[in-house]
């Protein structure tokens, strides 16, 4: 095995045992891409789209204000 792949061996090693010392701890630790299952979920939400909206506005303000 050369230096490159046992420093990144090692450097997963080290990063499963803070995983796992969390995990002991009562952490829990979401899996890589958790965040995939609630995408979408917003959509259609009349609470977003108005955030959407408010945003927009302000943002457009913003960039004219700067603009002067």
């Amino acid at each position: 095995m050369t230096s490159s792949t046992q420093d990144a061996l090692a450097a997963k090693e080290r990063e499963a045992a803070l995983f796992e010392k969390l995990r002991l701890q009562g952490m829990k630790v979401k899996p890589k891409n958790a965040w995939m299952k609630s995408f979408g979920r917003a959509r259609n939400d009349p609470h977003v789209e108005q955030a959407m909206k408010l945003g927009a506005e302000w943002r457009q303000e913003e960039n004219r204000k700067s603009l002067e």
